[in-house]
């Protein structure tokens, strides 16, 4: 059995979640939720390294350029109008993620590394104590 508790394991967890391609789309704010995120990568929008992928639960290797392939007419609307542009920009006010580089005129993004535990925001208390009672880990 593995143990979440220690430092090493946490950055482990921490590392895989956050290297998931649908969660990092939403991370890039390159989708607005993950429902978007998961349904540009079944609908074959999503490029990893110029490749085509298929599964929302691929996991990306640092150094991976991630790109949207179509931009849906409300995206391009919004990109002419400079909307969602300037709301994603309001909403990383403040907010730096150092594991993600992106670039918003061409819709892509690069997983620059594995984040530590303390990088990452989450909108709730990360217990990893009871992350490892529910899985029984």
């Amino acid at each position: 059995k593995s143990n979440l508790l220690n430092s090493k394991s946490k950055l482990s967890f921490i590392s895989l979640l956050e290297s998931r391609l649908d969660i990092f789309l939403y991370r890039a704010n390159l989708v607005r939720t993950l429902h978007e995120a998961r349904q540009a990568i079944s609908h074959n929008k999503v490029n990893v390294n110029g490749k085509n992928i298929k599964s929302k639960g691929s996991l990306l290797s640092p150094g991976d350029v991630v790109q949207l392939n179509v931009l849906s007419s409300n995206q391009i609307a919004s990109v002419k109008n400079n909307t969602y542009n300037s709301t994603v920009k309001d909403s990383l006010k403040g907010l730096f993620l150092k594991h993600i580089q992106v670039d918003f005129r061409t819709r892509s993004a690069v997983f620059l590394a594995y984040p530590k535990i303390d990088e990452v925001l989450y909108p709730f208390n990360v217990n990893l104590k009871n992350v490892k009672e529910f899985y029984n880990i």
